[in-house]
């Protein structure tokens, strides 16, 4: 099982990347150990959300001129 984790994960990390690259998300870090307590972990989601949901509208008004 060890020899096919690391083959497993990167298949995922892989296809996490095509995902999330799909709805327009960008990577902020990769690799990093951050610590959050749950409320400013749920905090600084909300506010990617926000800003990713803004972009977007921006760039769909954007496109419509």
């Amino acid at each position: 099982m060890g020899e096919q984790a690391a083959k497993t994960g990167k298949k995922l990390e892989d296809f996490g990347e095509v995902f999330f690259s799909g709805l327009g998300w960008v990577e902020l870090t990769r690799d990093k150990e951050i610590q959050l307590f749950q409320k400013a972990a749920n905090m600084v989601f909300y506010k990617i959300w926000e800003e990713q949901k803004n972009t977007a509208m921006l760039n769909a008004l954007s496109q419509e001129e």
